[in-house]
């Protein structure tokens, strides 16, 4: 199965892969490709170019996405004709192409903000916030 959405879907899919026990039929592979403008996905450190401003997609943007769809449908072949049932989602980290097991999700997002708990720019907050409530000159 390919699933393409945002953190609901992977949401989805981490209870189906919790609930194979009960359910047999879950027991398929399952791979998540991430598709949302909030970029709140866990497994990846990208920000998408003009798809993140509302704009169309770049050039950058499409061979991405292609490169991401071709690694999931061989995974998923892979998968079926090993008779395996992995539930994974792929990313971008460290520069390349990588596919996570959905055995450590819980830890890997803040269910309550729906993002990853570890982001590249979550560091910067403390910078940032001092800036954002700074007081605006008076002008008159």
């Amino acid at each position: 199965m390919l699933m393409v959405g945002g953190y609901s879907g992977y949401e989805d899919v981490h209870q189906m892969f919790v609930q194979r026990a009960n359910f047999p039929a879950f027991n398929l592979p399952i791979v998540c490709l991430p598709c949302s403008f909030n970029n709140n996905l866990p497994g990846s450190e990208l920000l998408l170019g003009h798809l993140q401003q509302g704009g169309d997609p770049s050039p950058f943007d499409r061979n991405l996405a292609t490169r991401l769809v071709t690694h999931c449908i061989d995974r998923l072949i892979g998968q079926c004709s090993a008779a395996q049932a992995d539930a994974s989602f792929i990313g971008v980290a460290e520069g390349r192409v990588q596919f996570t097991g959905f055995e450590p999700f819980s830890r890997l997002v803040d269910a309550v903000h729906q993002r990853p708990k570890e982001q590249w720019w979550l560091g910067l907050r403390e910078g940032v916030e001092p800036l954002a409530k700074a007081e605006k000159p008076n002008s008159g």
